[in-house]
C-alpha cells in the first residue's frame, strides 16, 4: 500500500457491521401521522403490558393489511391481547396436567399416554412437569404439514406468536405472505416484530376477521380465530375498552 492509499483509507469510513442474516432488522417506530390509530393507547386499553414497544411494531404492517377504523383496530387489538396474554406469552405452552390432554386431545392420547407425558400435580403442588417435546410431537405428528411423530417437526413448529400458527405449512404460508423465512427458522415467530407482522396478515388475509368487525360480530371473529367461543368473555371485555379509546 502506498502513502497515498493508506491516508486514503484513513479518511474512508468503515462499513457499517452486518446484522446476521438470522435476526430480522428491528421496525422502526413511525411518527404518528393525523388520522392513524394511537395504538399505544388503544393497545393499553386492551390490556398490554408494553403498548409502546408493540405499538412499534404493529403499526406498519396494520396499514399494510388495512388494519384501521374503530371497530377493526378495537377488535384486533383485543384478540391479540388476549391470545398473548397481553403481550407476553409468545410460545405454546404444553405443560398439560394428565387429565387435560385426554380432555383436548382424546384421539391422540391414551390414559397411559397422558399418565406418562402430563403435569402430574398432588395437594396443589407440582411433583412432576409435563414433557412438552412429547406432547408436541404426539398432538402436532403427521398433520399440518408435519413429518410424522418423532421427526422433530411437532415441536419445532408448535404455536408462536400473537396470533399462534401451527404447523409446517402454517409456518410456510405465513412466512411467504410476509417475506420471513419462518419455515427455516421458526423461531422468528416469537420475535416482536416478526410476531407482529404474522398477527396482523393472519388477522387479516388468513382468517378474514377485517370484514367480520366492522359488523361488530365478536362471535365472528372469534370463532374465526379460535374456532369456538372459548375466551369470549376476556375478548369481549378488552374489545370494549379499546373500543372506547378508538371511538
Amino acid at each position: 500500500m502506498t502513502f497515498i492509499e493508506w491516508l486514503r483509507s484513513l479518511m474512508t469510513p468503515a462499513p457499517a457491521p452486518l446484522l446476521p442474516a438470522t435476526v430480522p432488522f428491528p421496525t422502526p417506530i413511525p411518527v404518528q401521522a393525523v388520522g392513524d390509530p394511537d395504538w399505544p393507547a388503544i393497545l393499553r386499553a386492551a390490556g398490554f403490558a408494553d403498548p409502546e414497544l408493540w405499538a412499534g411494531h404493529l403499526a406498519l404492517p396494520a396499514q399494510r393489511w388495512e388494519i384501521r377504523g374503530g371497530r377493526r383496530v378495537a377488535a384486533f387489538a383485543a384478540t391479540v391481547g388476549h391470545e398473548s396474554g397481553g403481550g407476553t406469552s409468545l410460545v405454546e405452552s404444553l405443560n398439560y396436567r394428565v387429565d387435560a390432554l385426554t380432555a383436548t386431545w382424546p384421539s391422540r392420547f391414551s390414559a397411559a399416554d397422558a399418565e406418562r407425558m402430563g403435569r402430574v400435580e398432588v395437594g396443589g403442588r407440582i411433583v412432576r412437569t409435563a414433557d412438552q417435546r412429547a406432547i408436541a410431537e404426539r398432538a402436532y405428528g403427521g398433520r399440518m404439514g408435519n413429518g410424522p411423530e418423532g421427526s422433530g417437526d411437532g415441536w419445532n413448529y408448535r404455536g408462536r406468536g400473537l396470533i399462534q400458527v401451527t404447523g409446517r405449512d402454517g409456518y410456510r404460508q405465513a412466512g411467504a405472505a410476509t417475506g420471513l423465512p419462518l419455515e427455516q427458522q421458526p423461531d422468528l415467530a416469537a420475535q416482536p416484530n416478526c410476531a407482529a407482522a404474522v398477527a396482523c396478515w393472519a388477522w387479516a388475509s388468513w382468517k378474514g376477521c377485517n370484514p367480520i368487525a366492522d359488523a361488530g360480530d365478536v362471535e365472528g371473529w372469534r370463532r374465526a380465530i379460535n374456532g369456538g367461543l372459548t375466551g369470549l368473555d376476556d375478548v369481549q371485555r378488552r374489545y370494549e375498552a379499546a373500543l372506547r379509546v378508538t371511538g
